[in-house]
């Protein structure tokens, strides 16, 4: 009877811990339909104050895509030849 205590609480805390990284994720990605990722304006504002709204603000002017490219680049790039220019 013990074994099967212990056995159920383990299997108990790991379902747990699951349920909480789930949750966590969710969390994420609700954010990521609510926010902008790269300025943090919210879906709101863009879609009251601004002509291209939520959608189209994040698809053309704040791509996530083109900042990793970019980013992926820089990195990439030799450091001597990384002159601000």
């Amino acid at each position: 009877i013990f074994l099967y205590l212990l056995l159920a609480i383990i299997t108990g805390i790991v379902i747990e811990a699951f349920w909480g990284l789930r949750e966590e994720i969710e969390v994420a990605e609700a954010d990521l339909q609510a926010r902008c990722f790269v300025c943090n304006l919210d879906r709101f504002t863009l879609d009251q104050k601004t002509l291209l709204g939520f959608d189209k603000h994040v698809r053309l002017e704040h791509n996530p895509r083109l900042y990793l490219f970019f980013l992926l680049r820089v990195k990439m790039t030799p450091k001597s030849k990384l002159t601000g220019q």
